[in-house]
């Protein structure tokens, strides 16, 4: 009935029970076993075997037996809360309870265990008996506690950050953390923030009525992230222009747990960038009137020189004498320079 393999090797391995049989000792599983259910499905399991033995067991197994469980290696049991967790388990309604201590074992370091007390019929319906297990868990508080410490830490920078907006929020967008940015950014003390819905706190109505709150968290949730570049909107209804990214918070099994928001007040630089984009708009307004300035200048010089050149055409066939024609030269060279430089106009504007 109890068939294990490696889970990456697919073979058989020993069942544990019989080692212990035949070893005499305790055998723990290897790492990555499965059993293979009656349905044939694989179950992932970390077991153990130790043997029980007759009365002719060697008498070195029974130093313990006969003695109160308070007084095993010289007293370190007779603690309050172990005769709490012994009590409980025989006189509360519950039959399994367990408790966590720490107590210094040995000379070198304290150990974190846990004490699971489970009552069991022994015999008959009147008697019952209390099985008393007890695990070392130091390994496991230190690594709770490391992962305490650096949460702690964490926190305490996010909150601290002053110049981004940051917090989280459940899978209804309800805030659940806040940190000094989302007071100097949108103006929410903690208690104000946290437990509200933020889409109705930091959206503008306008934006709401747009439905846009809902489309960027499902874009989160569907894509991982989503921006939020936009006007945005400060405790008492104030607007800024913020400019941010919403992301998806999922646990171990890829389900969707919440949201995480960064944002930045820029609003100065949104004023800047607007009034840089007014002031080329201008600058273009001006620079088309100019060429419809020269274009226009340019037709309306050439109207009175086409005649003044024709003129000046007629005159050479007439005879004239010399000092009227060098006049009549310079005329015809001027009006020469100013139809090219007319031209010159009329190629400017055209370009």
């Amino acid at each position: 009935m109890f068939n294990i393999v490696s889970e990456d090797t697919r073979e058989l391995v020993e069942n544990p029970a019989a080692r212990a049989i035949r070893e005499g000792t305790i055998v723990g599983l290897a790492n990555h076993t499965v059993l293979i259910s009656r349905q044939g499905t694989d179950v992932p399991i970390d077991d153990s075997a130790s043997p029980i033995r007759d009365a002719q067991r060697n008498i070195t197994d029974n130093r313990v037996l006969g003695r109160s469980i308070y007084q095993i290696d010289e007293g370190p049991w007779d603690v309050p809360e172990l005769r709490e967790l012994l009590d409980g388990a025989l006189n509360a309604s519950r039959s399994t309870t367990h408790i966590e201590i720490e107590r210094q074992l040995n000379r070198v370091r304290r150990k974190s265990l846990r004490l699971t007390a489970s009552r069991f019929a022994a015999g008959s319906e009147r008697n019952e008996a209390v099985m008393l297990v007890i695990s070392a868990v130091t390994e496991e508080r230190i690594l709770e506690e490391e992962s305490r410490r650096q949460n702690q830490h964490m926190r305490w920078f996010l909150e601290q950050i002053k110049d981004y907006a940051i917090s989280t929020m459940d899978s209804e967008c309800k805030a659940t953390s806040w940190n000094q940015g989302v007071k100097l950014a949108l103006g929410f003390d903690e208690e104000e923030f946290i437990g509200h819905d933020i889409r109705k706190l930091i959206f503008t109505p306008e934006a709401q009525a747009a439905g846009i709150p809902e489309t960027e968290f499902s874009l989160a949730a569907l894509d991982q992230r989503a921006s939020d570049d936009r006007w945005m909107m400060r405790i008492g209804g104030e607007k800024f222009w913020a400019s941010g990214i919403t992301t998806s918070i999922r646990d171990q099994n890829d389900h969707l747990i919440g949201y995480s928001k960064v944002l930045r007040d820029l609003t100065s630089t949104k004023e800047a960038q607007d009034g840089l984009s007014e002031l080329a708009t201008r600058l273009a307004e001006v620079d088309r009137r100019k060429n419809e300035l020269l274009a226009t200048l340019a037709h309306e010089l050439r109207n009175p020189l086409a005649p003044i050149k024709n003129a000046v055409q007629l005159m050479g066939l007439s005879k004239l004498d010399p000092e009227m024609d060098e006049l009549r030269l310079m005329m015809a060279r001027q009006v020469v320079q100013l139809v090219r430089l007319i031209d010159d106009l009329l190629d400017v504007s055209r370009i």
